[in-house]
């Protein structure tokens, strides 16, 4: 079940392109359960910054509050993935704010190392995951 985060979904013409730069990515989030989907993340016009939002998925998170927020430009997507200049992992409690990050891995040179960065910098003691 998708978290109800402020940010609203993009339309499908804004989405497609962006998702598909992103393919690697995306099928990551599906496999873990995470329901990808592109955001806008505020500014203007709208639409003018985005993201990709997930939910953490039911392993990871099985308490299904946690989702994250990934940037691969700064402050949006790349729309080619030869324009990705760095990787941002957000991560977001929803039972706590949309404002303010529970971690983060800001501007890291892959995905991969982001995602690991922002997870280990989240205070789980008891989360084998993490």
């Amino acid at each position: 079940m998708p978290i109800d985060s402020p940010n609203s979904p993009a339309p499908e013409h804004i989405a497609a392109p962006l998702l598909a730069a992103h393919v690697p990515e995306v099928e990551f989030l599906t496999g873990i359960g995470g329901n990808p989907r592109v955001v806008d993340t505020g500014g203007i016009p709208m639409f003018a910054f985005v993201g990709i939002e997930a939910e953490a998925g039911p392993v990871i998170d099985p308490s299904g509050t946690l989702y994250v927020l990934i940037t691969s430009i700064d402050a949006g997507l790349a729309a080619r993935r030869g324009e990705i200049d760095g990787w941002t992992v957000a991560i977001y409690d929803a039972t706590r704010s949309h404002d303010e990050s529970v971690s983060v891995a800001e501007n890291v040179t892959s995905f991969t190392a982001a995602w690991q960065q922002a997870w280990m910098g989240l205070d789980r003691p008891d989360d084998r995951h993490t």
